[in-house]
């Protein structure tokens, strides 16, 4: 299972999330003009959503520089969120210099004013260095803070720091606390994490009735990962009755998903006709899609370096691993 690289976001994906919490201050109805007399009102809010739809280019005119003004705006009048947003311009460098000091300042400044995403870009600063002395402590305590102010995404990150390689039993169970707080905050990253520890053993005894029910969960979620769990689940009976028409159909909705390991997994059931029939063809298909989404073991499928596939059973686990 990919750990920390899967939670940390690129800051190109940074302004995507001031969307839906700057336009939820403001009716759906109400004209630009109305936003922009509201922001010389001096309503902190206002000035932040104008500042994210001149980053967008929506009812107005693309303008970075724009943009930057009216967040910068809207964060001297101590709109967190509007902090967090100008916080991105300056990663990115849109409408002013990139300058990662300037974007821990507003990152920094927004998480005093506990808005969850700019407490989590600050955590993600400090952990990449950028701007700061690189520092886990710290990266972990501002993605714990954003954690607490709801944003899942947080607590999926600390759901896989805290579920490393050679994690002591306390640090297990912190992983639980923070994947089961992203769980319920209808995050599928966070509902599959509980899925791996609770069948993996990781957390006291091998529990698949919970395995199951996080891998459901999760599936519904939209996580490719918890749907490729749940197919492996009902591909090897465990925790539920056998039954591959679920697993192909669980599997199917995984490497849609972009779930490599349930694409390369389709492939080897074709491959050998297990529980299906043998189709050579639909086999190549998964074994080429799966190397497409970067899973090795469909790349050696695909090109004919592995011809015959021994021991099933161990090889579904060993691909989800």
């Amino acid at each position: 299972m990919s750990l920390l690289s899967k939670s940390l976001i690129a800051f190109g994906f940074l302004l995507t999330y001031m969307a839906t919490q700057l336009g939820s201050a403001i009716a759906a109805n109400t004209s630009i003009q109305d936003v922009i007399k509201s922001c010389e009102l001096q309503d902190s809010s206002a000035c932040g959503y104008l500042g994210y739809l001149y980053s967008q280019g929506e009812s107005v005119k693309q303008d970075y520089i724009k943009a930057a003004e009216y967040s910068a705006k809207g964060c001297e009048l101590q709109d967190g969120r509007a902090c967090g947003n100008l916080g991105a311009f300056y990663c990115n460098g849109l409408g002013v210099t990139q300058d990662y000091v300037k974007a821990v300042e507003y990152f920094a400044k927004g998480c005093e004013l506990k808005d969850s995403y700019a407490c989590k870009s600050l955590g993600q600063l400090y952990y990449k260095g950028y701007g700061v002395t690189k520092d886990y402590t710290k990266s972990n305590e501002y993605y714990a803070k954003s954690c607490e102010y709801q944003y899942s995404d947080a607590c999926t990150y600390l759901g896989y720091f805290y579920s490393q390689n050679n994690s002591t039993d306390k640090e297990y169970n912190k992983a639980v606390d923070y994947f089961t707080k992203g769980c319920q905050l209808r995050n599928g990253e966070s509902c599959g994490g509980l899925a791996w520890l609770y069948s993996s053993g990781l957390v006291g005894t091998q529990n698949y009735e919970k395995a199951v029910e996080y891998s459901i969960k999760g599936c519904e979620l939209q996580n490719g990962f918890a749907c490729g769990w749940l197919g492996t689940f009902y591909f090897e009976g465990t925790g539920v009755n056998k039954n591959i028409a679920k697993a192909v159909e669980y599997m199917t909705k995984a490497c849609e998903l972009q779930h490599g390991s349930s694409c390369t997994m389709l492939g080897l059931i074709y491959y050998k006709g297990d529980g299906v029939p043998q189709d050579q063809s639909k086999a190549d298909e998964y074994f080429a899609k799966g190397c497409n989404l970067r899973d090795s073991d469909a790349c050696a499928l695909w090109s004919g370096k592995v011809s015959r596939i021994n021991g099933l059973k161990q090889r579904v686990f060993s691909l989800f691993e």
